[in-house]
């Protein structure tokens, strides 16, 4: 059976290493597959003098072709403001909106719970951005008494059949990738 997967990702490279492997084995398996990338990229470099928008376009594009290897049909981009992303009532309806509109049976997201043990896995704006996730899927996407302007758009209520984390602390499902990673 054909299932619907949605990626959410703080930054446009995080979902190729949090997850690629497995994005790659459930586009080869018929699945279908949706990006969502929350921030824009901008601050992604150390590179004095290199970032904002000239960065974000070159992390966008970068994406939209790693999206196409990985067996992605579709990337959105919601362009929040690299490192400076707040899990706020209106990132929290930019979710429930996607949510609603790509109907997802699974979505993966970065993991929530913090242990602060890994400073790249514990990025300001991986820690919000799960946040954010976690609170637009529960109860907000399937419930209809939340954004009820969405329902004027033609929004309804989703419901999501399951949440997976990549990258997490402690894994909460594993995908054996060996036959996609290496390819």
């Amino acid at each position: 059976m054909r299932r619907k997967f949605l990626v959410i990702s703080p930054h446009p490279d995080d979902l190729d290493f949090g997850c690629g492997g497995t994005i790659a084995k459930l586009a080869k398996e018929g699945n279908a597959i949706e990006e969502l990338i929350v921030s824009d990229g901008s601050k992604g470099s150390h590179k004095v003098g290199f970032g904002g928008k000239k960065l974000a376009s070159i992390r966008e594009k970068e994406e939209q072709a790693a999206a196409k290897v990985l067996g992605a049909e579709k990337v959105h981009f919601l362009k929040e403001k690299d490192g400076e992303v707040e899990n706020t009532r209106a990132l929290q309806k930019k979710l429930v909106a996607a949510l609603r509109e790509i109907k997802p049976n699974v979505v993966l997201s970065s993991e929530p719970a913090h242990s602060f043990e890994n400073m790249y896995r514990s990025h300001r704006d991986h820690r919000i951005v799960a946040e954010a996730v976690f609170d637009a899927i529960y109860p907000a996407a399937g419930n209809a008494s939340f954004f009820p302007e969405l329902l004027k758009k033609g929004l309804k209520p989703h419901f999501i059949d399951e949440l997976w984390f990549f990258a997490p602390i402690e894994a909460n499902k594993t995908v054996d990738i060996s036959g996609t990673i290496t390819q």
